[in-house]
Protein backbone atom coordinates (compact mmCIF):
# COMPACT_ATOMS: atom_id res chain seq x y z
CA UNK A 1 0.00 0.00 0.00
CA UNK A 2 1.58 3.87 -0.85
CA UNK A 3 2.32 5.38 1.98
CA UNK A 4 -0.07 8.09 2.92
CA UNK A 5 0.33 12.18 2.08
CA UNK A 6 -1.23 14.61 3.49
CA UNK A 7 -4.02 16.65 1.70
CA UNK A 8 -3.56 20.54 1.79
CA UNK A 9 -7.08 22.02 2.45
CA UNK A 10 -8.78 24.86 -0.18
CA UNK A 11 -10.68 27.31 0.35
CA UNK A 12 -13.16 26.46 -2.27
CA UNK A 13 -14.50 30.45 -2.28
CA UNK A 14 -11.35 31.11 -3.84
CA UNK A 15 -10.56 29.20 -7.47
CA UNK A 16 -7.53 30.90 -8.22
CA UNK A 17 -6.33 29.59 -5.16
CA UNK A 18 -6.21 26.05 -6.75
CA UNK A 19 -3.58 26.90 -9.36
CA UNK A 20 -0.22 28.07 -8.50
CA UNK A 21 0.79 31.18 -10.63
CA UNK A 22 4.17 32.57 -10.46
CA UNK A 23 3.73 36.15 -10.70
CA UNK A 24 5.28 37.41 -14.31
CA UNK A 25 8.02 39.85 -15.53
CA UNK A 26 6.11 43.09 -17.52
CA UNK A 27 6.23 42.11 -21.14
CA UNK A 28 8.71 44.63 -23.31
CA UNK A 29 7.75 47.00 -25.63
CA UNK A 30 8.84 44.81 -28.50
CA UNK A 31 6.91 41.45 -27.22
CA UNK A 32 3.51 44.02 -27.15
CA UNK A 33 4.29 44.56 -30.66
CA UNK A 34 5.23 41.43 -32.02
CA UNK A 35 1.68 39.90 -30.51
CA UNK A 36 -0.37 42.99 -31.90
CA UNK A 37 1.06 42.88 -35.01
CA UNK A 38 -0.85 39.82 -36.00
CA UNK A 39 -4.05 42.17 -35.95
CA UNK A 40 -1.97 45.47 -36.89
CA UNK A 41 0.70 44.37 -38.95
CA UNK A 42 2.95 48.15 -39.08
CA UNK A 43 3.85 47.65 -35.48
CA UNK A 44 6.41 45.19 -36.98
CA UNK A 45 8.13 47.67 -38.64
CA UNK A 46 8.11 49.64 -35.48
CA UNK A 47 9.02 47.01 -33.47
CA UNK A 48 12.43 46.76 -35.88
CA UNK A 49 13.61 49.92 -34.68
CA UNK A 50 14.00 47.97 -31.03
CA UNK A 51 15.95 45.27 -32.18
CA UNK A 52 18.81 48.02 -33.07
CA UNK A 53 18.46 50.45 -29.96
CA UNK A 54 17.39 48.12 -27.19
CA UNK A 55 18.69 48.12 -23.96
CA UNK A 56 17.80 44.51 -22.63
CA UNK A 57 18.49 41.25 -24.04
CA UNK A 58 14.28 40.21 -23.77
CA UNK A 59 13.85 43.95 -25.91
CA UNK A 60 16.55 42.85 -28.79
CA UNK A 61 14.93 39.46 -29.07
CA UNK A 62 11.22 40.63 -29.59
CA UNK A 63 12.72 43.07 -32.07
CA UNK A 64 14.35 40.52 -34.10
CA UNK A 65 11.00 38.57 -34.16
CA UNK A 66 9.67 41.39 -35.15
CA UNK A 67 12.25 42.25 -38.36
CA UNK A 68 11.57 38.44 -39.53
CA UNK A 69 7.93 39.18 -39.66
CA UNK A 70 8.47 42.28 -41.37
CA UNK A 71 10.60 41.13 -43.84
CA UNK A 72 8.30 37.96 -44.35
CA UNK A 73 5.76 40.29 -44.83
CA UNK A 74 7.19 42.69 -47.41
CA UNK A 75 8.69 39.63 -49.37
CA UNK A 76 4.11 38.23 -49.85
CA UNK A 77 3.83 42.02 -50.62
CA UNK A 78 5.84 42.51 -52.67
CA UNK A 79 5.65 39.06 -54.20
CA UNK A 80 1.53 39.90 -54.88
CA UNK A 81 2.62 43.53 -56.44
CA UNK A 82 5.10 42.45 -59.06
CA UNK A 83 2.74 39.39 -60.05
CA UNK A 84 -0.64 41.41 -60.36
CA UNK A 85 2.00 44.28 -62.97
CA UNK A 86 3.42 41.40 -64.59
CA UNK A 87 0.23 39.78 -65.33
CA UNK A 88 -1.25 43.43 -66.14
CA UNK A 89 1.47 44.10 -68.45
CA UNK A 90 1.46 40.62 -70.69
CA UNK A 91 -2.20 40.78 -71.12
CA UNK A 92 -1.99 44.48 -73.03
CA UNK A 93 0.77 43.19 -74.49
CA UNK A 94 -1.74 40.49 -75.41
CA UNK A 95 -4.19 42.83 -76.29
CA UNK A 96 -2.48 44.70 -78.26
CA UNK A 97 -1.34 42.46 -80.79
CA UNK A 98 -4.69 40.67 -81.08
CA UNK A 99 -6.36 44.07 -82.03
CA UNK A 100 -3.58 45.86 -84.15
Amino acid sequence: MPPQYPHPKFDTSLPWDFVPIEPQQPWPVTKKLYIFGFLIWPLWYVGTVYSIFGKDQATIIWGRRCIWNALILTAVITYIVVAYFQDSINSCELLACKYS
